[in-house]
């Protein structure tokens, strides 16, 4: 798939989940119960998830006009949401009674959130200060903590599925997990070019 379709199509998904994920929590806020919190903190991941997909859509089609100090601050400014959201729920007075499984869900969204800021901070200085063999070795490690948090964030849905299998929320948790892996995957065989290959391709 081209690079501008896959953004256009990661457009209509994240609008999607994004409208899903708004509809889910103003329903549960609406009708709050105790039990609802459970479901509430389920939700923060399906809210990150689309607005990540959102920018990433957006870098995607309009990344060949965007300089790689422009790149990377779209991935700090992404990257800054999973982090922070995390700290926010566990203050949380609402979803006190889910302590033990909190953890479970907003550790794996905060490192995704720490490794998006990483990437990006990546992009700021990848052109003045790394090398194309130093590249190719950042690449291989990003691209197995990205493996690492998706294996992570699997395994944690694994383990909460047991308290409600029946929480279509958790799809989407799952579905985290899968992008990352393959993220990551992309990112370790990624081949590297350098900047003065990149602008002859363009120009053809």
């Amino acid at each position: 798939m081209e690079k501008r379709n896959l953004g256009y199509f990661l457009l209509v998904i994240g609008f999607i989940f994004l409208i899903i994920s708004f509809m889910t929590i103003w329903a549960l806020t609406i009708n709050w119960v105790p039990s609802n919190g459970i479901y509430l903190l389920f939700t923060i991941p399906l809210l990150i998830f689309s607005t990540s997909t959102l920018i990433s859509a957006v870098f995607l089609i309009y990344q060949d006009h965007l300089n790689n100090i422009i790149k990377g601050l779209i991935l700090i400014l992404d990257g800054l949401i999973p982090t922070f959201t995390p700290i926010y729920a566990l203050f949380d007075p609402r979803l006190q009674p889910f302590s033990d499984i909190r953890g479970m869900v907003l550790i794996p969204l905060f490192l995704v959130g720490v490794f998006i800021i990483i990437y990006g901070i990546g992009w700021l200085v990848i052109d003045k200060y790394v090398t194309i063999k130093l590249r190719k070795k950042l690449n291989k490690i990003l691209g197995s903590i990205s493996i690492g948090i998706g294996t992570l964030n699997s395994i944690f849905f694994i383990v909460v599925l047991n308290y409600d299998a029946s929480q279509p929320l958790l799809v989407t948790w799952l579905l985290v997990g899968a992008i990352l892996i393959v993220f990551g995957i992309i990112l370790v065989f990624k081949k590297v070019e350098s900047a003065k290959i990149q602008s002859r391709r363009k120009k053809r």
